[in-house]
């Protein structure tokens, strides 16, 4: 009997070993990064830099998701990129806080790309300088250099950019279904607006 509890001990040992070196080998230094930099964002956006792009979202080294908002703040006064950018927003922290920016296995990061001259052809060929643009890549996508027209959303045209509806869009294209967290500060709003409430209704009862 102790024989066979070795053994079996050994062969446990020898399948967690295996297991650990297969995730080692999915942790990529490029998902290392992006991790990082999602914690460290406030909201769960990277605000993409052109040789960071090239490096992180272009050249992949493992097969995770970037859903890219492509926005033309610095050069153009666009108030709808403004507009949208909040909602944005609120869908990357809503998938953050869901944790699937953790995963191994297909992890989903979200970045900004704020046009400049050197994203110049990028934003020719991927959004004909229509923006802001909502598009969610995957790594064969880049291999290909070419972004399918059904990954992506143009929102210059649409009236209804809620962080729902861009929610919606993201589901759809990677098959989940992340709800909307609000952040502690609206939180701490509607607990605030709630008690105005009961005190203005306190006040009309009595």
């Amino acid at each position: 009997q102790m024989k066979v509890l070795v053994i079996f001990l050994l062969a446990f040992l020898a399948l967690s070993f295996a297991k650990k070196e297969k995730m080692a080998e999915l942790d990529t230094k490029g998902m290392q990064k992006l991790r990082k930099l999602t914690e460290s964002s406030s909201m769960g956006t990277i605000m993409m830099g052109y040789s960071d792009y090239k490096k992180y979202v272009e050249v992949r080294d493992g097969d995770y998701i970037v859903v890219i908002l492509f926005t033309a703040n610095n050069v153009h006064q666009c108030q709808k990129c403004v507009e949208v950018n909040t909602e944005y927003e609120k869908a990357a922290f809503s998938f953050r806080t869901a944790g699937y920016h953790l995963g191994l296995e297909n992890p989903i990061y979200f970045i900004t790309l704020d046009y400049n001259s050197q994203f110049q052809r990028l934003f020719q060929k991927h959004t004909n300088y229509f923006v802001p643009l909502v598009a969610v890549t995957t790594r064969a996508h880049m291999m290909n250099d070419d972004i399918p027209e059904t990954a992506k959303w143009n929102l210059q045209a649409s009236s209804d950019f809620r962080v729902e509806k861009i929610l919606e869009f993201i589901n759809r294209k990677t098959s989940l279904n992340v709800q909307v967290s609000r952040t502690w500060m609206e939180i701490i709003q509607s607990i605030i607006l709630l008690l105005l409430m009961v005190v203005v209704a306190s006040t009309l009862l009595y």
